[in-house]
């Protein structure tokens, strides 16, 4: 109702949002067997990967946030019982959004949103530990 009052007369007004863009992650994490196990979970059903995943991607700001390749590497790392972590291919960080639906390979260092934001479900997050 605000912006009716006070835009220019004759001058049409259309917004809307975007879903948040969808993140899938494709690596290899190098795992402390004592801690993690083969399906990456520890003492009960912590995964610690996956959770060090989903926390970076919580903390990006809404409407600027930017996905940075080596900080998903560095939040990985920084998760208990791992070793290192790198990817199997080039195609280890893809993403989805409204514009493009199919999961596309992310090129470059930073992944601006489309959405305004990103999401990253437990689906998403395809690791295969090794030893």
């Amino acid at each position: 109702a605000y912006i009716r009052k006070v835009k220019l007369a004759g001058l049409p007004m259309v917004w809307g949002s975007y879903n948040a863009d969808q993140i899938k992650v494709i690596l290899t994490v190098k795992r402390n067997a004592l801690i993690i196990d083969s399906d990456g979970i520890t003492g009960g059903s912590n995964k610690p990967v996956n959770d060090a995943l989903k926390a970076y991607i919580a903390s990006l700001a809404f409407g600027d946030g930017v996905v940075n390749k080596t900080k998903v590497i560095d939040a990985i790392q920084s998760a208990v019982g791992v070793i290192d972590v790198y990817p199997a291919d080039e195609d280890w960080l893809q993403v989805s959004t409204d514009e493009t639906p199919a999961y596309t390979s992310v090129s470059g260092q930073d992944l601006s949103s489309f959405g305004g934001s990103f999401i990253l479900q437990e689906i998403n997050i395809i690791i295969n530990y090794v030893l």
